[in-house]
């Protein structure tokens, strides 16, 4: 809902590649309510595979900036075989 024009908009991210993620689920919750340890868990796992996923995203953008540089330094020492490709 926005606050400015009071208006409420429906988005559907069931077919998102990049979805938004609910995360910190436990923060939303009152420490004594019944199902906050169920929520804080599943905060913490979501939490660590997140990180996971981000460090192998890093990891692959990692290789493709050293394949391109590599190949930067290919066209640099072969210059007419970096023009024909």
């Amino acid at each position: 809902m926005s606050l400015r024009t009071l208006q409420l908009d429906c988005y559907d991210y069931s077919t998102s590649t990049h979805a938004p993620i609910l995360h910190r689920k436990k923060m939303f919750l009152a420490e004594d309510y019944p199902g906050y340890e169920m929520f804080a868990e599943l905060t913490d796992a979501e939490r660590q595979e997140l990180l996971a996923l981000v460090e192998l995203a890093e990891e692959k953008t990692l290789e493709k900036l050293r394949a391109q540089a590599a190949l930067r330094r290919i066209g640099q020492v072969f210059p007419k075989l970096a023009e024909s490709a």
